[in-house]
């Protein structure tokens, strides 16, 4: 699902082509690039010039200051070109006002798609409202873009899934590419045995072993003994920390469902 940030940049450089310039290699494509860099955002050339995963998050974690810093080089008159419409800055200035917006719902949704334990009944309302708005605003904002299939699958699918399983972190691909760095390095542990069948064989063996319950045991002691006793101001303050982020995220949350549910009300 977070490949529908990439669509949303590709918006961008959509705009910039027919409002402002015609290339993406034009220098206000290029100043557009260079925002996303300063904020840790980066094309992968090896990904046909897209954002992965990690640069997604990035994107989505601080999209309020990335879309005002874009919107900032668009405004710059050094890159409009003589034809452009005369209220070109008015149409700008919504533009990115609606990227905001859909940013804005569209990561509160990754937000809640990427817990692994079970939501409550109110977020999994909320998730719902923030896919199918997501999907809602797309068409709205962007009505000759199409629907993508992964839009498609966040507006129509995610959230039964959700409902359904209560959680979709567990199942997300993260998990999934997770396991091929796992693979790897048993397999590096085992390059000995020359047969596939007996590296896995290894692999299971040593992963049922792991959970058994005296192997957990003893390794909690071991990190018992050797961890730094904290005081109890110390766990006081650890506590509360995470009390502010969970409050924060909630907050976050609830903000973009509120941006969610005015533009349904409009």
């Amino acid at each position: 699902m977070l490949g529908i940030g990439n669509d949303l940049v590709n918006q961008i450089q959509l705009f910039v082509g027919e409002k402002l310039e015609r290339h993406k290699s034009t220098a206000i494509w290029r100043a557009v690039c260079d925002v996303l860099y300063n904020h840790k955002v980066q094309f992968q050339r090896y990904y046909t010039a897209t954002l992965v995963g990690n640069d997604i998050r990035r994107l989505l974690d601080n999209y309020e200051a990335i879309c005002t810093d874009i919107e900032a080089v668009l405004h710059d008159a050094q890159f409009r070109k003589d034809d452009a419409d005369v209220d070109i800055d008015a149409t700008i200035t919504q533009f990115m006002s609606n990227m905001k917006k859909i940013m804005q719902v569209f990561a509160a949704a990754c937000s809640l798609m990427a817990h692994v334990n079970k939501l409550t009944p109110e977020q999994i309302v909320q998730f719902r409202v923030l896919c199918t708005t997501t999907g809602a605003m797309w068409r709205a904002y962007f009505p000759n873009a199409g629907v993508t299939p992964k839009m498609h699958l966040l507006e129509s699918h995610a959230p039964l899934q959700m409902e359904l399983f209560g959680c979709l972190g567990d199942k997300s691909e993260a998990g999934v590419e997770r396991l091929h760095k796992v693979t790897n390095q048993y397999m590096r542990a085992l390059a000995a045995l020359s047969s596939y069948e007996k590296k896995k064989s290894v692999q299971v063996r040593r992963e049922c072993q792991a959970e058994l319950v005296e192997v957990v045991a003893a390794g909690k002691r071991a990190w018992d003994g050797t961890r730094r006793s904290l005081s109890q101001a110390a766990i006081a303050q650890r506590e509360a920390n995470s009390l502010t982020i969970v409050a924060n995220k909630d907050n976050t949350i609830a903000n973009a469902v509120h941006t969610a549910n005015e533009f349904i009300g409009n």
